[in-house]
């Protein structure tokens, strides 16, 4: 399955054209669209399934903005158990070793989260944990999104905008 990773996206309060984001997208004809939080408006989700089939969490910044999404959602893709959450409590931020328990707990191979703004592809044990960064509002790396492929091998491409 070839899937869109995206994140932090904060529109509008944080940036207020996402024209060229989503044309980016849609370069890659993505067959199911993963955004891992913090959309900040439900506008983002009506434009990403303009795209393909969206699956969103909730963000820090999305319930404040009226926004009713899960916290957590357990997908599979292609025999694989993807835990989609944005991070939220994880403490310090991104911390690895925390996303990986959450993976274990939830009985997934695969956590796709968000908050810290910055990419991430790593292998832990058997969990493969993956930050598709920020597109609008990075930290420390390039405005970014990525392309992954869940199969026997899991790849994900960074896409820097």
């Amino acid at each position: 399955m070839h899937a869109l990773l995206i994140s932090d996206t904060h529109f509008p309060d944080r940036v207020t054209d996402i024209s060229r984001l989503l044309r980016r997208m849609k370069e890659y004809e993505p067959e199911l669209i993963l955004h891992a939080g913090d959309l900040t408006d439900a506008e983002v989700m009506e434009e990403l399934k303009r795209i393909a089939p969206a699956v969103a969490v909730q963000g820090n910044m999305d319930e404040a903005n009226g926004l009713k999404l899960p916290v957590r959602k357990l997908l599979e893709i292609k025999g694989r158990k993807i835990l989609l959450h944005h991070g939220r409590g994880v403490h310090p931020r991104g911390e690895l070793n925390t996303l990986v328990y959450m993976a274990e707990e939830a009985g997934a191979d695969v956590i796709v989260t968000g908050h810290t703004h910055t990419p991430v592809f790593e292998k832990v044990g058997k969990i493969t944990v993956i930050n598709p960064g920020s597109p609008t509002v990075p930290r420390f790396s390039p405005k970014s999104f990525m392309v992954a492929d869940f199969g026997k091998i899991i790849e994900a491409k960074l896409v820097r905008l």
